[in-house]
């Protein structure tokens, strides 16, 4: 009997769970898809723009619709190199785009073994 109850219990909270779990599947899909953009290359700058010999010949930028808290991209350049840098990620989203709104550590350019990349935090 007790088994039986038990059972029928769990059966239960797998027909209200499922439905729920795919919702949730089907929203984060849409999340994702809004945040992302057709025309936007999500790629690593080449060595050339990301050359240094200290954290201040570095730079900090993000791409995409949203930040990249939410599905966005940053990368790290020299500042030599920033302008151009953007150019190429620029993403065009138009009006309908939805970010989610997390929160997260800003990051900030350093300089390592000679090319730009990034950290978590303040320097």
């Amino acid at each position: 009997m007790f088994d039986s109850l038990w059972m029928n219990r769990t059966v239960r909270r797998m027909r209200v769970g499922l439905p729920g779990l795919l919702a949730g599947l089907v929203l984060t899909a849409a999340l994702a898809v809004s945040c992302s953009s057709e025309t936007e290359e999500a790629t690593v700058p080449p060595d050339s723009m990301r050359t240094c010999s200290v954290d201040d010949d570095c730079a900090v930028y993000e791409a995409g619709c949203c930040d990249h808290c939410n599905g966005g991209y940053v990368f790290s350049v020299n500042k030599a190199s920033l302008t151009e840098a953007k150019s190429k990620h620029k993403a065009s989203c138009g009006t309908d785009v939805a970010c989610t709104l997390m929160g997260c550590a800003e990051k900030v350019p350093v300089c390592e073994s000679g090319l730009c990349a990034h950290k978590d935090g303040t320097r």
